[in-house]
């Protein structure tokens, strides 16, 4: 068997084929090899495209329009969103102040993870037993225990 290698055409930049007369798409990136020689796909993208002919728009929320030549993941989001493709809005200090309204009367904090500490005094007209962004005790400290949150031992 005898092996024949054919070769590659060196065609001008913004063509490809096999005489070089297709034209690579438009927003393949003008800088060094824009699109392959043989099938056309392009090797790197215009800032604010991607996809196999850079023909899919990144996200307009893609921190300086710059996102993943495959599969379109923003490498950074502009101020103010978030997710892969910086679609998702972040949530503002008013939506967060309201998420943690809807913390059970015994947690608090971010996503109301935390728990309030035991040794806070309850109340049975107290709805809440602390603060929903720093865990304060609303109705002080158990016997024994001080301080905000009454995690501290009393000094008899």
């Amino acid at each position: 068997m005898v092996q024949v290698f054919l070769p590659i055409p060196d065609c001008d930049h913004g063509f490809y084929g096999s005489d070089c007369t297709s034209n690579c798409s438009p927003n393949c990136s003008h800088t060094g090899f824009i699109c392959n020689f043989t099938e056309g796909h392009c090797l790197i993208c215009e800032p604010g495209f991607y996809g196999f002919n850079c023909t899919t728009l990144c996200s307009a929320n893609c921190k300086d329009s710059v996102c993943d030549i495959k599969n379109g993941i923003c490498i950074s989001c502009k101020a103010g969103f978030q997710g892969d493709k910086c679609d998702e809005d972040m949530l503002s200090d008013c939506e967060i102040y309201f998420i943690f309204i809807a913390c059970s009367s015994s947690t608090y904090g971010e996503s109301c993870k935390a728990t309030c500490s035991s040794n806070c005094n309850t109340n049975s007209k107290a709805v809440r037993l602390c603060d929903i962004e720093n865990g304060r005790c609303f109705n002080g400290c158990r016997s024994g225990f001080q301080g905000l949150d009454c995690t501290t031992c009393e000094l008899i």
